[in-house]
């Protein structure tokens, strides 16, 4: 059984997503590719890693739905799983979120 989530994908594309995907230092993206293969994320099953991992607001209580994306997690992830392509990493991450 799925579950599924509500999220305004758009404003979190807008004000989570985009501004952490540019300007994008090597340094960063060469530590936390090390950090997300010790941790297998690049293994497992992108929508099960978003709703499980990547993302906030899923619980009980007043922020419920309230989804937000793990900063810079999420936006650094969809990049590198991406291939440091910033286009399909929008698009991949619209897609999970809708």
């Amino acid at each position: 059984m799925h579950e599924f989530f509500i999220a305004d994908v758009g404003k979190i594309m807008r004000e989570e997503f985009s501004p952490n995907i540019h300007d994008l230092d090597q340094a960063v993206m060469e530590k936390y590719k090390k950090l997300f293969e010790n941790r297998g994320w690049f293994l497992k099953d992108h929508y099960e890693l978003m709703r499980d991992e990547l993302t906030t607001g899923h619980g009980s209580g007043p922020t419920r739905f309230n989804i937000h994306l793990k900063v810079p997690e999420a936006p650094l992830f969809f990049m590198l799983a991406n291939n440091r392509n910033r286009y399909n990493a929008t698009k991949e991450t619209e897609r999970l979120l809708n």
